[in-house]
């Protein structure tokens, strides 16, 4: 059964996910427990984001899928959907995308974006029978730390950015 997440799937869907992390090409970057327990506790109280989970008739979870819609950065009044991670089995994740493209509509997306970013290429099969069509790919480059750093005065950066870029637009 797919239902919406509550806050009793938040330890069973982070072991999920550390599972699924564990096999994948991202698993030499830590994991931090506690800032993923606040992004699913997040995620299940936003209006824009989509906690989707998968039990069993037991009620044990066997699969979830965290999925957010967002703004399209070249116009703000059109969103598209897409998810931040899917664990279960194939038939499980088959399920979870049938669910989350029914809410994708709901929100009235004009896109639905699917990746295959933690190098599952398995699931590619599964979209396309889901009506996705393949459109570019992922490029990925990591440092020699194997994490992507900001600079310490990123934020700074942004903000000044952002005041540059209204003055430009007379805001």
């Amino acid at each position: 059964m797919i239902r919406r997440g509550i806050t009793s799937d938040v330890e069973p869907i982070l072991a999920m996910g550390i599972r699924v992390h564990a096999k994948s090409p991202e698993r030499h970057i830590k994991i931090d427990s506690n800032h993923c327990r606040t992004l699913i506790l997040g995620m299940m109280l936003g209006r824009s984001t989509v906690v989707l989970v998968s039990v069993d008739d037991s009620g044990k979870l066997n699969g979830f899928m965290l999925g957010l819609v967002e703004s399209i950065f070249y116009n703000p009044r059109k969103k598209y959907a897409t998810d931040l991670m899917t664990a279960g089995k194939w038939t499980v994740k088959a399920q979870l995308l049938k669910a989350f493209v029914r809410w994708a509509e709901e929100k009235k997306v004009s896109r639905i974006l699917m990746g295959e970013s933690m190098g599952y290429r398995r699931d590619s099969g599964m979209y396309e029978k889901a009506g996705f069509r393949r459109v570019g790919g992922l490029f990925d480059r990591q440092g020699e730390a194997h994490e992507h750093q900001l600079p310490v005065n990123f934020e700074k950066a942004t903000l000044d950015a952002l005041e540059e870029f209204s003055k430009l637009n007379g805001e």
